[in-house]
């Protein structure tokens, strides 16, 4: 499994497009509440973590597991979110080992 990271200067810029989508967008409209305030230090050292290449597997999984991910994904796709929960998962596992 590979795990791309950039820091935020190597992001390309949002389109024209985009930031004028973005900026007809009423402030008062955008829930920030479990946002937490992010200081510019944060910004300078942030880094984005861009998904590894995929591949296509069958598995075999519980019909409830599967509804939960499905009914749980929110605004991505289920398969996206799995992925992500087992990277969250590998990644915690290799920290656990480190410290052994």
């Amino acid at each position: 499994m590979a795990i791309i990271t950039k820091k935020l200067s190597e992001i390309p810029k949002a389109s024209k497009g985009e930031l004028e989508r973005f900026d007809a967008i009423d402030e008062d409209e955008i829930d920030l509440t479990e946002i937490p305030e992010l200081d510019k230090e944060w910004f300078n050292t942030a880094e984005a973590i861009l998904p590894g290449k995929k591949k296509n597997i069958s598995l075999r999984i519980d019909e409830d597991v599967l509804k939960w991910f499905k009914s749980n994904a929110k605004s991505i796709d289920y398969q996206t979110f799995m992925s992500a929960v087992l990277i969250s998962y590998v990644k915690a596992q290799k920290e656990k080992l480190k410290k052994a």
